[in-house]
């Protein structure tokens, strides 16, 4: 045969076998694997008859193309045979051809059939990503291959991965091949349970990819591996493998993944706290507390966390600022510091208990919300601090205040549900009479231990519990509520005395006797009623509290200067049947600011001519500063004993002798204390006015002489 004819038949020759490759394929896409295997044998035959230096290039890579899919077709056999058959065809092509990458990928096909050949497959695969040319296309291959690896050996698939990410893509420009190849990474490390201690390898890879790319990930990609590990690190934390746990958060955490953004952030530190809380590292608590940004210490979950920590710290000051941010939270949602009341009682701290229900009832503003059974809430917050007070364990200024802020609150909401109509069951009578009895008993307990006006607020809401009851129900109710009423307004008079008496500033000590005055216009009031309904010792006490009431009255309106009231309250005590009461309201009215006229006219009703003689005569002067001078009063009322003593001498009942005795004597020293400072007329007007008084004394006229002689030894020329 000559060139020329053999030149032809080559070129006939791959013209032919191109034509019956492509005929093998089109049957092989039609699922005609015999066939193909048919027609892909005779291309094959057609180009080994021929020499292959004399092949051209774009025959060779025929050839290539008919053994790679002649030994797909072959695997879709999968008999030993077949596989066989494929083993020697992919030997056959790799003694031909230079590039090895071919048989390479062709050997993955056939080893993927063989689940048991991972070192195999791992060290073909190793092979490839050496060596191939690296595309999007080629990338997305080597990956394929990693999942088909990682199946049978994740160790193996992760150092492919390893080798890919430092050896090939780490020294090209190609950032989202690094990050896609890395998220992978990430995805065979968290998935794989022989992987899970692998964290210091990954760790290192980080590093690595951190040093070399001098950047973070992108935030697309960034998510993607955050959310493969936050799934891995739920999962640990659900086995209480808090250590492995918080070793993923770091790693979460790492500057390569730094676009994570403040929530991601935020939501992994909080995640590390919970590890530490778990290993009850309090030490560790502080640590991740300290690094954390301003914006995540202030959210309300990371507030909740670091509660917690304050409470097994026993850090006051910590739990105090946390519980108060989380109650600064907008809304209404009470939910965490529900959460907060349950961990202080898992701790058995009652303080911090208590100080988060209080809290709660900031938070509903002290009104019933959804799925919240007020007067309950308010009864538990009551009776903890009830409890830590008589405990004697705390007189903590805080907690009388929440007491007195709760009964008040849970007052204010029982006189809003009577006003809501639909609200009539929240502060059913049961719960308004509880609230009563316990606060009465308080500020019954209390009253000589607290400052007046904390005691003052617990019996004005004792007393706002009882007013909330409707008149009918009032009237129902046994004599208990209505003697409950009386001795809060009793208890609640004294309260107000004291604070006036002790109230530097004029205005708001005029301020609580103007509301004594008040009170006891209520008090008035209702124990007319109940007055006629008593006897025995009940209503004895019930009168001497009354008695009481109106000296305080008294003491009130004479402060307040309403002196038209003070006879009034002279003629209501008369009812009571207490002497005392009149001398301490002579001794109200002498220490007042009362005009001469109406301190004679209060003194003159209060009490007798003698005994009036007798405050004037001998009251000190600085005691009763309003009094100093008022010597024509005083002879008044020594005029008016004479009087009476002159006529009772016409009568069976003579005048006392004792206090006839006893004016006349004071008055004339009274007298001589006015010739000492030369007031001579005064002091001859006053010994006259004793000598009448001696002169009827029944003593055989005793002290008439002996006042006489004494009268006559002045000197008047001096």
């Amino acid at each position: 045969m000559n060139p020329e004819s053999s030149a032809l038949e080559l070129s006939i020759a791959e013209r032919v076998a191109d034509a019956l490759f492509e005929i093998g394929r089109d049957q092989m896409t039609k699922g005609c694997h015999t066939s193909a295997l048919q027609w892909l044998d005779r291309a094959h035959d057609i180009l080994a008859s021929q020499n292959p230096e004399d092949l051209s290039t774009d025959a060779s890579e025929v050839r290539s193309c008919i053994m790679h899919t002649t030994i797909r077709v072959l695997l879709k056999a999968r008999d030993e045979e077949s596989i066989s058959r494929a083993w020697n065809i992919c030997h056959e092509l790799e003694g031909e051809t230079k590039n090895k990458v071919v048989p390479w990928l062709l050997k993955l096909e056939l080893l993927g059939v063989d689940q048991s050949a991972a070192q195999d497959y791992y060290e073909v695969l190793d092979g490839v990503v050496r060596h191939i040319h690296l595309s999007d296309v080629n990338l997305a291959m080597i990956l394929h291959h990693v999942h088909e690896l990682r199946r049978r050996n994740a160790r193996l698939a992760h150092a492919i991965l390893v080798v890919l990410l430092s050896e090939r893509l780490l020294v090209m420009d190609e950032i989202a091949w690094v990050e896609r190849t890395l998220v992978t990474t990430v995805w065979n490390c968290t998935t794989s349970p022989d992987l899970g201690t692998m964290t210091d390898a990954l760790e290192e890879l980080l590093d690595t990819i951190i040093a070399k790319t001098d950047s973070a990930l992108s935030t697309s990609a960034t998510h993607a591996a955050q959310i493969l590990m936050l799934k891995r690190i739920e999962a640990l934390y659900n086995q209480a493998d808090y250590d492995q746990a918080d070793i993923w958060c770091r790693l979460a955490l790492h500057n390569v993944f730094s676009g994570s953004g403040a929530s991601n952030v935020g939501k992994l530190q909080r995640k590390r706290l919970l590890c530490a809380l778990g290993r009850s590292d309090l030490g560790k608590c502080r640590e991740i507390r300290y690094q954390m940004s301003d914006s995540t210490e202030r959210d309300s979950s990371t507030r909740y966390l670091l509660y917690k920590v304050a409470l097994k710290c026993q850090d006051a000051d910590l739990a105090a600022e946390c519980l108060e941010s989380i109650s600064k939270e907008q809304g209404k949602d009470a939910n965490l510091l529900y959460a907060c009341v349950l961990e202080a009682q898992k701790n058995g701290d009652r303080l911090q208990v208590i100080r988060a229900l209080s809290q709660v009832l900031e938070k509903t503003t002290y009104q019933a919300a959804a799925g919240l059974h007020l007067p309950a809430l308010l009864r538990l917050t009551a009776r903890m601090l009830i409890q830590e007070l008589e405990s004697g364990q705390s007189q903590d200024q805080h907690c009388i205040d929440e007491l007195c802020k709760v009964f008040e609150g849970a007052a204010a909401a029982a006189k809003r549900s009577r006003r809501d109509s639909s609200q009539d069951d929240i502060f059913p009578s049961a719960e308004l009479d509880w609230f009563s009895r316990n606060s009465y008993n308080v500020a019954l307990k209390m009253c000589t231990v607290w400052k007046a006006d904390a005691t003052l607020r617990i019996v004005r809401a004792c007393s706002n519990f009882i007013g909330v009851y409707s008149l009918d129900n009032y009237a129902e109710q046994d004599s208990d509520l209505s003697l409950r009423r009386l001795f809060c307004d009793f208890l609640g008079c004294c309260l107000l005395t004291t604070l006036a008496r002790g109230e530097d500033m004029i205005e708001d000590q005029l301020q609580y006797y103007l509301t004594l005055r008040k009170t006891m216009g209520d008090f008035r009031t209702l124990v007319k009623q109940q007055l006629p309904k008593l006897e025995g010792g009940a209503k004895s006490d019930l009168m001497r509290k009354y008695s009481c009431l109106i000296a305080l009255d008294f003491e009130a309106a004479a402060k307040l200067k309403a002196w038209a009231s003070l006879e009034d309250l002279i003629s209501e005590s008369e009812s009571c049947g207490d002497n005392n009461v009149y001398s301490i309201m002579a001794d109200i009215i002498l220490a007042s600011e009362a005009p001469t006229e109406v301190i004679i006219a209060t003194l003159q009703v209060s009490t007798t001519a003698d005994k009036t003689a007798r405050i004037l005569l001998n009251h000190p002067a600085n005691r009763y500063p309003s009094l100093s001078f008022n010597v024509e009063m005083a002879e008044n009322l020594i005029d008016q004993v004479v009087s009476i003593a002159r006529n009772a001498q016409k009568k069976t009942i003579p005048y006392p002798v004792e206090e006839l005795e006893w004016v006349a004597t004071t008055a004339f020293n009274r007298a001589v204390d006015f010739y000492c400072t030369s007031q001579d007329a005064i002091c001859r007007r006053w010994a006259e006015k004793a000598m009448s008084l001696a002169d009827l004394s029944d003593d055989d006229g005793q002290l008439h002489r002996l006042l006489q002689a004494k009268y006559l030894g002045l000197t008047w020329d001096r």
